[in-house]
Protein backbone atom coordinates (compact mmCIF):
# COMPACT_ATOMS: atom_id res chain seq x y z
CA UNK A 1 0.00 0.00 0.00
CA UNK A 2 2.90 2.37 0.72
CA UNK A 3 4.53 1.69 -2.65
CA UNK A 4 1.74 1.04 -5.14
CA UNK A 5 2.90 -0.33 -8.45
CA UNK A 6 6.05 -2.00 -7.11
CA UNK A 7 6.19 -5.79 -7.31
CA UNK A 8 5.64 -7.58 -4.01
CA UNK A 9 7.49 -10.77 -3.09
CA UNK A 10 7.25 -12.67 0.19
CA UNK A 11 10.20 -14.55 1.68
CA UNK A 12 10.16 -16.88 4.66
CA UNK A 13 12.82 -19.10 6.20
CA UNK A 14 12.21 -22.21 8.32
CA UNK A 15 9.18 -21.56 10.54
CA UNK A 16 8.85 -18.28 8.65
CA UNK A 17 8.66 -20.35 5.47
CA UNK A 18 5.71 -22.27 6.91
CA UNK A 19 4.05 -19.03 8.01
CA UNK A 20 4.63 -17.46 4.58
CA UNK A 21 3.18 -20.41 2.66
CA UNK A 22 0.21 -20.62 5.03
CA UNK A 23 -0.44 -16.88 4.76
CA UNK A 24 -0.31 -16.96 0.96
CA UNK A 25 -2.82 -19.81 0.88
CA UNK A 26 -5.17 -17.51 2.81
CA UNK A 27 -4.22 -14.26 0.99
CA UNK A 28 -2.84 -15.11 -2.47
CA UNK A 29 -3.61 -11.87 -4.29
CA UNK A 30 -1.15 -9.18 -5.31
CA UNK A 31 2.07 -11.16 -5.07
CA UNK A 32 4.69 -11.33 -7.78
CA UNK A 33 6.20 -14.43 -6.17
CA UNK A 34 6.96 -16.34 -2.99
CA UNK A 35 10.25 -17.78 -1.72
CA UNK A 36 10.42 -20.40 1.03
CA UNK A 37 13.86 -21.29 2.37
CA UNK A 38 13.96 -24.64 4.23
CA UNK A 39 10.26 -24.34 5.08
CA UNK A 40 9.24 -26.12 8.29
CA UNK A 41 6.71 -28.41 6.66
CA UNK A 42 7.69 -31.66 8.30
CA UNK A 43 4.67 -33.95 8.32
CA UNK A 44 3.87 -35.14 11.85
CA UNK A 45 5.96 -38.26 12.56
CA UNK A 46 5.02 -38.90 16.17
CA UNK A 47 3.04 -41.98 17.19
CA UNK A 48 -0.68 -41.60 17.79
CA UNK A 49 -0.36 -41.89 21.61
CA UNK A 50 2.32 -39.18 21.63
CA UNK A 51 0.23 -36.88 19.42
CA UNK A 52 -2.81 -37.41 21.66
CA UNK A 53 -0.73 -36.69 24.77
CA UNK A 54 0.61 -33.49 23.18
CA UNK A 55 -2.92 -32.38 22.26
CA UNK A 56 -4.12 -33.06 25.80
CA UNK A 57 -1.21 -31.13 27.31
CA UNK A 58 -1.95 -28.21 24.96
CA UNK A 59 -5.55 -28.14 26.22
CA UNK A 60 -4.88 -28.78 29.91
CA UNK A 61 -1.72 -26.73 30.32
CA UNK A 62 -1.13 -24.63 27.19
CA UNK A 63 1.53 -22.45 28.85
CA UNK A 64 3.71 -25.43 29.79
CA UNK A 65 7.18 -24.74 28.46
CA UNK A 66 9.01 -27.46 26.54
CA UNK A 67 12.56 -27.58 25.26
CA UNK A 68 12.49 -27.03 21.49
CA UNK A 69 15.27 -29.60 21.00
CA UNK A 70 17.02 -27.48 18.40
CA UNK A 71 20.57 -28.62 17.61
CA UNK A 72 22.11 -25.25 16.75
CA UNK A 73 25.15 -26.89 15.17
CA UNK A 74 22.83 -27.76 12.29
CA UNK A 75 22.24 -24.12 11.37
CA UNK A 76 25.42 -23.63 9.34
CA UNK A 77 29.05 -24.68 9.28
CA UNK A 78 30.21 -21.18 10.23
CA UNK A 79 30.72 -21.08 14.00
CA UNK A 80 30.17 -17.31 13.97
CA UNK A 81 26.59 -17.93 12.75
CA UNK A 82 26.00 -20.40 15.58
CA UNK A 83 27.52 -18.07 18.18
CA UNK A 84 25.41 -15.13 16.96
CA UNK A 85 22.30 -17.29 17.18
CA UNK A 86 23.14 -18.40 20.72
CA UNK A 87 23.75 -14.79 21.81
CA UNK A 88 20.52 -13.49 20.27
CA UNK A 89 18.39 -12.29 23.22
CA UNK A 90 15.21 -13.34 21.39
CA UNK A 91 16.35 -16.97 21.25
CA UNK A 92 15.37 -18.87 24.37
CA UNK A 93 15.08 -22.52 23.31
CA UNK A 94 11.57 -23.03 24.67
CA UNK A 95 8.13 -23.47 23.14
CA UNK A 96 4.75 -23.78 24.79
CA UNK A 97 2.59 -26.90 24.59
CA UNK A 98 -0.03 -24.87 22.76
CA UNK A 99 2.57 -23.64 20.26
CA UNK A 100 3.51 -27.27 19.48
CA UNK A 101 -0.14 -28.17 18.87
CA UNK A 102 -0.76 -25.10 16.69
CA UNK A 103 2.47 -25.67 14.78
CA UNK A 104 1.43 -29.23 13.95
CA UNK A 105 -2.07 -28.09 12.91
CA UNK A 106 -0.60 -25.38 10.68
CA UNK A 107 1.74 -27.85 8.99
CA UNK A 108 -1.12 -30.28 8.35
CA UNK A 109 -3.45 -27.56 7.00
CA UNK A 110 -0.76 -26.02 4.79
CA UNK A 111 0.19 -29.38 3.25
CA UNK A 112 -3.48 -30.31 2.77
CA UNK A 113 -4.16 -27.09 0.83
CA UNK A 114 -0.98 -26.85 -1.24
CA UNK A 115 -2.87 -27.49 -4.50
CA UNK A 116 -4.54 -24.09 -4.10
CA UNK A 117 -1.22 -22.19 -4.02
CA UNK A 118 -1.37 -19.51 -6.74
CA UNK A 119 1.69 -17.22 -6.99
CA UNK A 120 4.99 -18.23 -8.60
CA UNK A 121 7.00 -20.21 -6.07
CA UNK A 122 10.64 -20.90 -5.26
CA UNK A 123 11.51 -23.40 -2.53
CA UNK A 124 15.12 -24.16 -1.69
CA UNK A 125 16.66 -26.45 0.87
CA UNK A 126 19.97 -28.06 1.78
CA UNK A 127 19.94 -31.84 1.74
CA UNK A 128 22.11 -32.00 4.89
CA UNK A 129 19.64 -29.91 6.93
CA UNK A 130 19.36 -31.60 10.34
CA UNK A 131 16.80 -29.11 11.70
CA UNK A 132 14.05 -29.30 9.08
CA UNK A 133 13.90 -32.47 6.99
CA UNK A 134 13.43 -31.82 3.28
CA UNK A 135 10.42 -34.11 2.87
CA UNK A 136 7.78 -31.57 3.86
CA UNK A 137 8.97 -28.91 1.42
CA UNK A 138 9.19 -31.47 -1.37
CA UNK A 139 5.70 -32.72 -0.57
CA UNK A 140 4.29 -29.18 -0.65
CA UNK A 141 6.09 -28.40 -3.91
CA UNK A 142 4.79 -31.54 -5.62
CA UNK A 143 1.19 -30.71 -4.66
CA UNK A 144 1.33 -27.12 -5.94
CA UNK A 145 -0.57 -26.88 -9.25
CA UNK A 146 0.96 -23.52 -10.24
CA UNK A 147 3.25 -24.33 -13.20
CA UNK A 148 5.64 -21.46 -12.38
CA UNK A 149 7.42 -23.18 -9.53
CA UNK A 150 11.01 -24.16 -8.85
CA UNK A 151 12.64 -26.39 -6.24
CA UNK A 152 16.39 -26.16 -5.63
CA UNK A 153 18.23 -28.74 -3.55
CA UNK A 154 21.74 -27.81 -2.38
CA UNK A 155 23.90 -30.92 -1.91
CA UNK A 156 25.52 -30.87 1.53
CA UNK A 157 23.64 -27.69 2.47
CA UNK A 158 22.73 -27.03 6.10
CA UNK A 159 19.59 -25.30 7.41
CA UNK A 160 20.54 -21.67 6.78
CA UNK A 161 21.64 -21.76 3.16
CA UNK A 162 22.03 -17.99 3.14
CA UNK A 163 24.63 -18.35 5.95
CA UNK A 164 26.29 -21.63 4.98
CA UNK A 165 29.34 -22.44 2.84
CA UNK A 166 27.23 -22.37 -0.34
CA UNK A 167 25.66 -18.99 0.43
CA UNK A 168 27.00 -17.33 -2.74
CA UNK A 169 25.19 -19.90 -4.89
CA UNK A 170 22.01 -19.58 -2.80
CA UNK A 171 22.01 -15.79 -3.08
CA UNK A 172 22.77 -15.90 -6.81
CA UNK A 173 19.93 -18.39 -7.40
CA UNK A 174 17.58 -16.24 -5.32
CA UNK A 175 18.54 -13.08 -7.19
CA UNK A 176 18.15 -14.78 -10.58
CA UNK A 177 14.70 -16.09 -9.67
CA UNK A 178 13.54 -12.72 -8.36
CA UNK A 179 14.84 -10.86 -11.43
CA UNK A 180 13.17 -13.40 -13.73
CA UNK A 181 9.85 -12.69 -11.99
CA UNK A 182 9.96 -8.91 -12.18
CA UNK A 183 7.30 -7.40 -14.44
Amino acid sequence: EREPGLPLFLFGHSMGGLITLNYVLHQPEGLQGVVASAPALVPPQASLPLRLAAQALARLSPQTQLDNGLDVTGLARDTAVITAYQKDPLVHGKVSARWVAEFQKTIAWTLAHAEAFKPPLLIYHGDADRLVPIGGGQQFFEKVQQPDKKYIMYPGGYHEGHNDTHQEQVLADLQNWLVAHLP
